[in-house]
């Protein structure tokens, strides 16, 4: 039988123990680094959208920190119309027949939200799509957006 000394056993646990903290610590910090490049390419996306469904109307704002557990792949943003009319800008994913796709509502009050468009999506996929308001999923989502702010 192989018996380890108890010096020895910790020793090799000590290094076991370092090595995974070292891991982790490293994995947080890279997660916390990504956080902001995260916020800023969906917004960019966002932006893209209403630019290209509603040219010049909109005016992007901050980030909204979304505190809702259900708001695990969303993210939102305050907007403005060009009348000063505040608004939230929502992006989030969509499961489509294309699989996830992220879909852009324009939330201007808890009961009145608009579906924008599907970012990213160009061509025969898009005009498949169509964008469709009557959407089954398209209106799901539509009815729990007020749901994320709460």
């Amino acid at each position: 039988m192989n018996n380890i000394s108890n010096k020895k056993f910790f020793k090799n646990y000590g290094i076991f123990l370092l090595i995974l903290i070292v891991s982790f610590l490293t994995l947080i910090y890279m997660v916390y680094l990504s956080k902001g490049f995260w916020r800023d390419n969906l917004q960019d996306s966002v932006e893209t959208v209403l630019e290209e469904k509603q040219p010049g109307t909109w005016i992007m704002g901050d980030f909204i920190e979304l505190k809702n557990p259900m708001a695990t792949n969303a993210a939102a943003y305050n907007v403005v119309d060009k009348n000063g009319n505040e608004a939230k800008a929502v992006i989030l994913r969509i499961i489509t027949f294309y699989g996830p796709v992220s879909g852009v509502y324009i939330m201007h009050s808890e009961s009145d939200v608009e579906f924008i468009g599907f970012c990213s999506i160009h061509g025969r996929i898009a005009y498949q799509l169509g964008d469709s308001k009557n959407d089954i999923r398209v209106e799901y989502w539509a009815k729990r957006i007020p749901e994320l702010f709460e």
